[in-house]
């Protein structure tokens, strides 16, 4: 339900804009993998001081990055849990299954 509600209201302010002789640009980022091999406070420190994104956006991107847990399971075993650092990039050899 939210993300429907996220692409009408683009979606009404594309049209909005366009009704009242305004440019329109939309840039969509796949930021699913971008962040998968690198050290997340480094990237979200660059985010700030070298991209000037903060406030709700850094927030946003804090919370996506931090308090991800991890474990390794094989056959029966299992290791304990972690917070994950670095992740694997999805498709790997070493990405989920």
């Amino acid at each position: 339900m939210i993300h429907c509600t996220a692409v009408l209201k683009v979606l009404a302010d594309i049209l909005l804009a366009v009704d009242n002789s305004k440019l329109s640009m939309l840039v969509l980022l796949d930021l699913s993998t971008v962040f998968d091999t690198t050290n997340h406070d480094i990237q979200l420190t660059r985010l700030c001081v070298s991209y000037g994104v903060g406030g709700p956006v850094l927030n946003w991107f804090r919370s996506h990055l931090t308090d991800q847990i991890q474990c390794v399971r094989s056959g029966m075993f299992r290791s304990m849990a972690t917070t994950a650092r670095y992740r694997v990039p999805p498709g790997s050899i070493l990405g989920l299954l």
